[in-house]
């Protein structure tokens, strides 16, 4: 069966402009999904700003009802506080302190005993090994 030159040229001029369709479609639905990407990004990015301007309000609302509530209590001192801070943060400061030095001395113990155990063990070692010497 033979195929006149006419027609084959035909045929795949045809699938030529077929795959040019297939071509510019898939074109197109490569930039569509690009601008859905890009769209996705701005509104990932738009999401964590909004919820980063939430906190942001949240703490300024936290922040006015507690001055609020100082402005209102009549038996607020101002300053009254910050030397009850002041005495709360030196009490800390004196237990870090004591901490840190305790800290310190269980390290040297720590220490010591290894010594002690290491010098026990060399001790061990050498009795086993003289007993093996002498056949005990």
């Amino acid at each position: 069966m033979s195929v006149s030159p006419n027609s084959r040229d035909s045929a795949l001029q045809k699938e030529y402009e077929s795959l040019k369709e297939i071509n510019l479609t898939l074109s197109g639905l490569l930039s569509t999904i690009r601008k859905v990407e890009n769209d996705i990004d701005l509104f990932n990015s738009s999401t964590n700003n909004t919820i980063i301007l939430m906190n942001k309000w949240q703490k300024i609302l936290n922040d006015s009802n507690i001055t609020k509530e100082m402005l209102n209590d009549k038996s607020y001192v101002p300053g009254e506080d910050d030397e009850r801070d002041d005495d709360e943060e030196n009490e800390l400061r004196k237990l870090e302190s004591k901490l840190s030095s305790i800290n310190d001395e269980n390290q040297k113990l720590n220490h010591q005993l290894q010594e002690q155990i290491s010098r026990k063990e060399i001790s061990i070692n050498r009795a086993r090994e003289r007993k093996r010497r002498l056949g005990l």
